[in-house]
């Protein structure tokens, strides 16, 4: 009997110090775990970014026709800082309402499936955390998988001077400055946005300007019509290759 209530009395201490560790470790474990997360999701924002972001927002998110993304700019712009938690909370919330729904009259689109785009809310978590929690390394990594710029081909005309432009030159420099490449293609075979090669002036004008789906509308004070022209040259430049 005296035996049992020892073994007993060492089981209950045994049992006390277990849990006595397990609260003391427990945090720091969840922690662990959630940093782990964390970084599986920016590797997975990294590809996405590359492949669908990098053509507005620059190949390391520096900028370039939508505004910088990389380096916290989005923490700064918004004067939080990195310790922040319930500010980095609420920022997240924006950043994954921005993606998902676009913002009106930019040339940013909707991307979630829910407003007709082409990414789930667990793609747009992912890259919400780059853009909140991406370093240096994860940025280099997104600028080693972003598609090259279309480079002209063989025989093609060099890019325009301002003494001989080439409508078609222009055109390319047009769809690439303006970030179309990033849906539709460094050649408009397609991607997120369908293929443009083979359309003709007229019908890229009615896309440019009443677009449908998530593209968002291109007014004439953001792409004129000259500029329309020029892109729907090296468009149908491209069908003839």
């Amino acid at each position: 009997m005296e035996k049992r209530v020892v073994l007993s009395a060492a089981l209950t201490i045994l049992a006390i110090v277990i849990l006595g560790a397990y609260i003391n470790f427990e945090p720091e474990r969840q922690a662990a775990a959630a940093q782990r997360q964390r970084q599986e999701a920016i590797e997975r924002g990294v590809s996405l970014f590359a492949g669908l972001c990098s053509g507005c927002h620059g190949p390391r998110g520096e900028g370039k026709v939508g505004p910088a993304v990389a380096g916290g700019a989005y923490l700064q712009k918004r004067g939080l800082q990195a310790g922040d938690t319930s500010g980095l909370r609420l920022a997240e919330n924006e950043l994954r309402k921005t993606i998902s729904r676009g913002v009106a009259k930019t040339v940013m689109p909707a991307w979630a499936v829910e407003e007709g785009g082409a990414l789930n809310q667990e793609q747009i978590l992912e890259i919400a955390s780059l853009l909140l929690y991406g370093a240096g390394e994860d940025w280099q990594n997104a600028a080693s998988l972003a598609p090259a710029p279309a480079a002209p081909a063989a025989g093609a005309p060099p890019a325009p001077s301002a003494g001989a432009p080439d409508l078609a030159a222009q055109g390319r420099q047009v769809y690439e400055s303006k970030g179309c490449a990033a849906c539709h293609g460094p050649k408009a075979e397609g991607g997120i946005g369908p293929a443009l090669a083979g359309f003709n002036e007229a019908q890229i004008l009615k896309q440019v300007r009443t677009p449908k789906g998530a593209m968002p509308a291109f007014p004439p004070d953001r792409l004129s019509d000259g500029e329309i022209k020029a892109m729907a040259a090296f468009i149908e430049s491209l069908s003839k290759k």
